[in-house]
């Protein structure tokens, strides 16, 4: 349940309480004054009458009042809570989408940003959110603002930090710029090719087999897309296999972005069996602990989805 509403349910029950206690307390006063004013004397008057204490009247008139005070500052803070949050998640889906523009070439380095209220009302929101989020895309090293000339698009890519690689890794956009894509093919292949000789040396007969089986899976896929996550599975395992615990850690790291290629090579041209029949003659040189071709394999296997996604660029 979230807080808010949690609040909400404590502030209902004390809101209940304070009623509660605060018509106890008007309904006695009541009777008790008119029960003076008018005279009445009878025992039961007397014992009812006898049974108020007027400190447990203050203690009650208190707690009703604290009660209600409390009640009310909970509301608020729930209330700030629930507006903060809101603007955090506004900002942090206007700095993702800021990125993606970035990332895809529709913003390039050293592009001048479109005037905040463009801005704003382009993706619907408010200015001052529009403010705080460039604010922190500077923080991360994506914009460089320049006094009384406006906001440009920084070098990212010379100047690149922590924030920018992990903003890269969680890059869900559907074309990226073609340099930077050409970048991380490049990675894979340094990384892959590198891992696929360590394999070649290391890798246990049980984990070959593994491979192995993912690339049946690969070929025996009834659907290009069903190819998908075997041809991901398979490249991650491979740098598992590498013993590099930091390469795994790097393939990991941009998994998403990976899974997401994978997934447009094969909806653009699909060649599910070519796939198929590049990862079983890489895995049959690691059979064969061939480190040089095991290394080669991996290329292939890399260039032949790149291939493939170079007409997202081209057409």
């Amino acid at each position: 349940m979230p807080i808010w509403q949690q609040n909400d349910n404590h502030v209902a029950f004390l809101q209940s309480l304070s009623a509660r206690a605060a018509a106890m307390v008007l309904f006695v006063s009541a009777g008790f004054s008119r029960a003076a004013s008018s005279g009445i004397a009878s025992p039961q008057a007397h014992d009812a009458l006898a049974c108020i204490d007027p400190q447990r009247f203050q203690s009650l008139a208190f707690f009703t009042r604290g009660a209600v005070y409390r009640g009310q500052t909970i509301r608020k803070e729930a209330n700030r809570l629930q507006n903060h949050m809101k603007q955090e998640g506004l900002k942090k889906s206007f700095v993702h989408a800021m990125q993606q523009k970035i990332f895809s070439g529709e913003y390039q380095i050293g592009q001048q940003l479109p005037p905040e209220r463009e801005l704003a009302q382009e993706l619907g929101v408010s200015r001052s959110l529009v403010n705080t989020g460039i604010l922190e895309l500077a923080n991360q090293g994506f914009i460089r603002i320049i006094p009384r000339q406006g906001s440009i698009i920084a070098d990212y890519k010379k100047n690149g930090t922590l924030q920018v690689l992990s903003a890269l890794m969680n890059c869900d956009s559907f074309r990226l710029d073609y340099p930077l894509f050409c970048n991380l093919v490049d990675l894979r292949i340094l990384i892959e090719c590198e891992c696929a000789r360590l394999a070649s040396l290391h890798a246990s007969a049980d984990e070959i087999e593994t491979l192995h089986k993912l690339a049946l899976q690969i070929k025996n896929a009834e659907q290009p897309l069903d190819a998908a996550d075997p041809l991901l599975r398979f490249h991650y395992l491979l740098t598992q296999y590498s013993g590099n615990a930091v390469y795994a850690m790097t393939f990991k790291s941009f998994e998403g972005t990976i899974k997401r290629l994978i997934r447009q090579h094969l909806t653009l041209a699909p060649d599910v069996p070519k796939s198929a029949k590049l990862h079983e003659a890489l895995v049959h040189s690691l059979e064969l602990h061939d480190a040089d071709a095991s290394a080669q394999n991996t290329r292939l296997c890399i260039l032949h989805g790149t291939t493939a996604l170079k007409k997202l660029y081209h057409n």
